[in-house]
């Protein structure tokens, strides 16, 4: 990975208020951490359809965000392959960040994700708003 590398991330339905993506998709929800897959690694349509087929999860696609973008607010970007998925990886935030900080990092991540524009989204379903 670089610095110009994009992390995708699923969209979950859930994630998904009035046709538009929120900030739950970037929000580690108590973990402080989430799990992107590397784009040099895999492409967005194959790990769309790796999170639907083989794992059995719900997304409507496939929104990114890059290294740069990560580090830029402070977060930690880690490989962190796991079975059936070598192209997982950990984007991790400060321990001690709060939830206000988390809130506003999440809602950058997500502007960011929506400048990039949509990298998959599932064929079957209509593509939310950005």
């Amino acid at each position: 990975m670089n610095q110009d590398t994009f992390l995708w991330r699923q969209v979950h339905p859930d994630w998904v208020h009035e046709g538009r993506p929120t900030r739950q998709t970037f929000d580690p929800m108590g973990k402080k951490e989430i799990s992107v897959s590397d784009g040099d690694m895999i492409s967005a349509e194959d790990v769309w359809s790796k999170h639907v087929h083989t794992f059995n999860r719900k997304s409507v696609g496939v929104l990114s965000v890059t290294v740069a973008d990560c580090e830029d607010n402070e977060l930690s970007v880690r490989p962190d392959p796991v079975d059936n998925a070598p192209e997982h990886v950990a984007v991790i935030y400060p321990e001690a960040a709060t939830k206000t900080q988390i809130r506003a990092v999440s809602e950058i991540l997500l502007d960011r994700s929506l400048q990039h524009g949509w990298k998959y989204a599932a064929e079957n379903q209509a593509r939310p708003r950005l």
